[in-house]
């Protein structure tokens, strides 16, 4: 079973896409809560997650610079990783 944590802002969205998974059997799926995005790196040290998915937007701690960095820290830790990011049209 894989596991993927997912970190959105848009609750909705984050929901939708778990539930995708999750309807499979075949993933084991925990999310970050929004405003939470400080958690994701202990988060994913302790769960060693096969995949990380990320939203990408405009709000400071969901930007493509913050995640970037993000993605350095896990990969630091959580070394087999892959990692996702999610961007919309703007």
């Amino acid at each position: 079973m894989k596991k993927i944590v997912i970190s959105m802002q848009n609750i909705l969205l984050s929901e939708a896409i778990a539930k995708s998974f999750y309807e499979t059997g075949e993933f084991r799926i925990e999310q970050i809560l929004p405003g939470k995005t400080d958690d994701t790196l202990s988060f994913c040290c302790a769960m060693q997650p096969d995949v990380l998915l990320m939203e990408v937007s405009h709000v400071e701690a969901y930007t493509l610079e913050s995640r970037l960095k993000l993605i350095d820290d896990v990969r630091k830790n959580a070394s087999l990783c892959k990692f996702a990011l999610l961007c919309d049209e703007n």
